[in-house]
């Protein structure tokens, strides 16, 4: 378990706080640290719903870097978001109103 903890630490790019208090961590560095703690036990899918909402850029950076090398390491990925730049990179996209699909494709047809 240890390595898997490490090796989520460094994934997620804050293996330097390691030894600090999650209370002194700042919002962002609590929702990256919230992320290595579920990549800790190997997903094969991993649902991020607004997960960059709280974020700053840098760490914004940071998880869309997480996110390629997940899906280089064939790890579904399901991104929950209202904001288009966070959906660029995606393979199939799906369009809600009020709780059913109401649209599915390319996001190339759908911007």
């Amino acid at each position: 378990m240890r390595e898997r903890v490490d090796e989520s630490l460094a994934l997620c790019g804050i293996d330097y706080l390691r030894e600090r208090e999650t209370k002194t961590l700042s919002g962002s560095q609590q929702q990256l640290l919230a992320i290595a703690g579920a990549l800790a036990m190997h997903p094969r899918y991993l649902v991020l719903d607004e997960a960059e909402t709280h974020l700053d850029p840098a760490s914004r950076s940071t998880l869309r870097t997480i996110v390629d090398r997940l899906l280089e390491r064939g790890v579904g990925i399901l991104h929950i978001t209202h904001e288009q730049a966070v959906m660029a990179g995606a393979t199939r996209a799906y369009l809600l109103s009020n709780g059913k699909v109401v649209w599915q494709g390319s996001l190339r047809t759908c911007l």
